[in-house]
Parts: structure tokens; sequence; C-alpha cells
């Protein structure tokens, strides 16, 4: 190597080591402030007669026929899905050509957290959490969290992560889709206000986690250089 490049090298290696701190004090910051919204709005609306009370006025204020609010819901989860898949052949072909190869470890981990974030809004929903009766009308099933919003919410997150630099038309494109979906699943009275919040920070919880840890350094692991 040239002895100037070394030196840019090293320059740039300095510079990632002074704003790793930074970044790491960013996304736990993040992730600790999800978790603990989490934990707050599974309190206050399932354990709370006002937060029962305000779940129940929201499907007031966000009805929809049904149908459609149904036709919606799978519609978007479909395009969410879609994009994804869009990201992840895009992420392979990037790799497979000239320029910064991404590493294995972003693949798995914007594939596993989807799956994982999913898995953990069903046995919250359906083991780990209870809705008791406090007298407020509607039914006392427990919905919280929404499984469908945090789907559609991971898979956003796993879009970022396999684009690493999205643009911000593509942001803008993936923030609507989980807003459309949270609507969704209120208007067609599958979840409570409270389920699609707290479905959306459950993702946030676990895809920070997981664009984090694909973002650790692998010790005696350099990038592959590009090819000629």
């Amino acid at each position: 190597m040239h002895p100037r490049g070394a030196r840019r090298g090293r320059t740039q290696d300095r510079r990632a080591v002074r704003r790793a701190p930074r970044w790491w004090t960013a996304r736990a910051l993040v992730g600790i402030s999800a978790v603990v919204a989490f934990v707050g709005t599974a309190l206050f609306a399932l354990r709370t007669r006002t937060g029962q009370e305000l779940d129940a006025a929201g499907f007031g204020l966000l009805a929809a026929p049904d149908a459609p609010a149904h036709l919606v819901r799978g519609l978007v989860a479909a395009t969410a899905l879609a994009v994804a898949a869009w990201a992840l052949v895009s992420a392979l072909r990037r790799r497979r050509g000239p320029g910064p190869r991404p590493p294995w470890g972003v693949f798995i981990l914007a594939l596993l957290a989807p799956l994982l974030t999913y898995a953990s809004a069903v046995v919250l929903r359906d083991i780990a959490l209870t809705r008791p009766d406090l007298g407020v009308e509607g039914y006392a099933q427990n919905t919280l969290p929404s499984g469908h919003t945090a789907l559609v919410c991971a898979l956003a997150i796993a879009t970022v992560m396999l684009r690493r630099r999205p643009s911000r038309a593509l942001v803008r494109c993936l923030v609507t889709l989980v807003v459309v979906a949270a609507w969704a699943n209120v208007a067609s009275m599958a979840h409570r206000p409270a389920d699609v919040l707290a479905g959306a920070l459950l993702a946030i919880v676990i895809g920070v986690a997981a664009d984090t840890t694909s973002r650790i350094p692998v010790r005696g692991h350099r990038p592959a250089p590009a090819r000629e």
C-alpha cells in the first residue's frame, strides 16, 4: 500500500474510534427509551381504567368501514414485505459487485429481527400480558401488542439495515407504511390504539438491538476489497 494511502486509512480508523462513543450512546438512548415507553404503554393501557377507556374511545375516533380497512391492512403488510425483499436482493447484488460489500451478519440479523419481533409480540399478547376487567365496555381479550403492526415496523427497520444509507424518499415511504398499518389495525377493530403503539415500540427495541449488533466490527475481520 502506498504510504499516503496507509496514512489516510489510519486517519479514518481514528475518526471512527472517536465517533464510536456517540454512536453507541445514541442507539442506547433510543433502545432504552423504547423499552420504557413500551412498559409504560402496557401498564397504562392494561392496568388502569383511564387507559382502557382511552383505548375504547380510540375505536370511535378511528373507525372505518370494515372491508376497506381489512383490505388496507393486508396490502400494507404485503407492501412492507415486498420492499424488504427488494432491499435484500439489492444488498446481495452489492455484495457480488464492485465496491464495499455488506457483511453477512447484516443479512442474518435483518432476516431474524422481523421473525423475532413477531414471535415476541405473540408471546407477550397471548401468554405474558393480561387485561383485567375494570368495567370498561368492549371485548375483554388482551390484544396488546399488535403483531401485525410490529411486523410491518420490523420489516421497515430491516429495509433500512439492508440499505444502510436509505434515501429520504424511502424513509418517508417506510414511515407511511407503519402509520397506515397502525391506522388499519384500529379502523378494522383488530387492535386497540395502545396495541399498535406497543407493537411499533417492540419492533424498535428489537430493531435497534439488531442494527447495533450488525455494526459491531468483528475482531480480525476486514471488509473485502473492491473488485477491479
